[in-house]
């Protein structure tokens, strides 16, 4: 759970989570670090709290902790009053509209890490955070745009108004991983899905990611499939944001 907070870049919350671990070594702050999780992934979608304000934040939490003794309740109800917290409403709106990828790449990774992470088993863990390359390491996991940035001309990607394409192309229902990114590249649907290396289907149909379930019955992918994944997701998100 740190890696992937580290991942995400939470470095204002360090000055809160070195003093909690100074002086409270026995308690189980797990539920604390899935709440900063949620906290900065809702933050980094919205911009919400402003980058200025958010060292203030964690320097006063600490001295309301420093009044008492540690309690997550605590935490939760600042964190989450409404100046240092978008709410539900304007946050998914967000997550519908916006050019994610654009907005955070980094943020949006996490984002569909931790919902594809969400759906699968201990037995088919995966880390997301491999790298590969001893001199300038390369993750090996990252974002996939179903519909390409810029299309293969001989792909029938070209039949959707170019406009249109850019106006979606970064929307969330668009967005996926994969760790055969430089494979898929500008193919066409049909490609994407279907590729084989050695044998084994390495396509987004091949059933390794969890978040690709709506692609599995798809022969084309269309912008009305872009707005129902994106809205498949979206809810998905907010209920495990909730948790």
């Amino acid at each position: 759970k740190l890696i992937d907070l580290q991942k995400l870049g939470i470095a204002p919350a360090y000055s809160l989570l070195l003093f909690l671990f100074s002086n409270f070594k026995n308690v189980d702050f797990t539920n604390l670090l899935n709440l900063l999780e949620n906290w900065f992934i809702r933050r980094h979608i919205t911009d919400y709290p402003a980058t200025n304000k958010l060292d203030q934040i964690f320097i006063d939490l600490i001295s309301k902790i420093n009044e008492e003794d540690y309690a997550f309740e605590l935490v939760e109800s600042f964190l989450k009053n409404d100046k240092n917290y978008q709410n539900d409403e304007k946050f998914k709106e967000r997550l519908v509209n916006d050019d994610l990828y654009e907005i955070n790449t980094g943020a949006t990774r996490c984002l569909l890490t931790k919902l594809e992470k969400s759906k699968r088993t201990k037995e088919s863990e995966v880390n997301f955070w491999e790298t590969t390359g001893e001199k300038k390491p390369k993750l090996i996991w990252s974002i996939e745009h179903i519909m390409p940035q810029n299309p293969d001309e001989k792909t029938d990607w070209l039949n959707i108004d170019e406009e249109i394409r850019k106006e979606y192309v970064h929307k969330l229902g668009n967005l996926t991983l994969t760790c055969y990114n430089s494979n898929l590249s500008n193919k066409s649907f049909i490609d994407k899905i279907y590729i084989s290396e050695n044998g084994n289907n390495i396509g987004l149909q091949s059933g390794n990611v969890k978040i690709n379930d709506y692609l599995c019955s798809k022969n084309n992918w269309t912008i009305e499939d872009i707005k129902i994944r994106s809205e498949i997701l979206v809810n998905e998100i907010m209920l495990l944001l909730q948790k």
